[in-house]
């Protein structure tokens, strides 16, 4: 919203920008563009959003705005970045930050994958070429690739269609080292992740377990959360 400020917009444009932002749960430019940094995505540009993205829970849910919003929204993003049609004045360059909530990557060899829950998923081509190349939705499971560049895509038909995609400007790929750590690379259950005390990181749960559960394991849940709205209390242990 930096840009937009700098515009000097009327009050009413920049509402109209900041509800399309919150309608597309947005604050910053890399997350409307395409994965190659150099244009902004068809589904930013038009409101549309054709696959799940990454973005957690914390976003409000907002309505889409109208048509009339989007326009504005159109014309003060022109202004603010973009050079011709939907191209960026300067391209965004290599990604800094790995995301482990970002689904979808691509390799040097024209390979699509894509990551849920932490584990990693290949997507068999159908029509290889420089642009838009074009994968199957359903996937296989297989190993994480060496060199994965972040990617975007959206989905026609049974097809998904990669949009760009550029390395990292260095790449660790994240090892849980501890598991409260693997636990939070599971999107579905990280809500449940904000008030967790573990003793040891679980390790009496882990012995229980491997003892074949000699001991006795209990679990207790209030089970008040319910789809995505209220709270919850849990606890597990031996």
């Amino acid at each position: 919203m930096d840009a937009l400020l700098q515009l000097e917009l009327s009050p009413q444009e920049l509402r109209a920008c900041d509800h399309c932002r919150i309608f597309l749960k947005v604050s910053r430019l890399s997350e409307i563009t395409t994965g190659d940094g150099d244009s902004i995505s068809e589904e930013a540009w038009l409101g549309q959003i054709t696959l799940p993205k990454h973005n957690d829970n914390t976003w409000p849910n907002y309505p889409k705005p109208p048509h009339s919003t989007w326009t504005i929204w159109q014309k003060c993003i022109s202004r603010a970045f973009l050079r011709r049609g939907r191209k960026v004045r300067t391209a965004l360059g290599k990604w800094i930050v790995w995301d482990m909530n970002w689904q979808w990557y691509t390799t040097k060899d024209g390979s699509l994958y894509s990551l849920s829950e932490g584990l990693w998923y290949r997507h068999a081509p159908i029509l290889k070429r420089n642009r838009l190349p074009t994968y199957e939705v359903e996937p296989c499971s297989c190993e994480p690739p060496r060199t994965p560049q972040r990617a975007t895509v959206y989905k026609k038909g049974h097809c998904i269609i990669c949009t760009g995609s550029v390395d990292f400007s260095s790449i660790s790929l994240p090892i849980p080292i501890s598991f409260y750590d693997y636990l939070s690379t599971k999107t579905l259950i990280r809500w449940c992740l904000d008030s967790l005390h573990m003793k040891e990181d679980g390790l009496a749960l882990a012995t229980a377990i491997t003892d074949g559960l000699s001991a006795n394991i209990m679990a207790i849940s209030d089970g008040s959360f319910k789809d995505g709205f209220g709270t919850a209390a849990w606890t597990i242990g031996t």
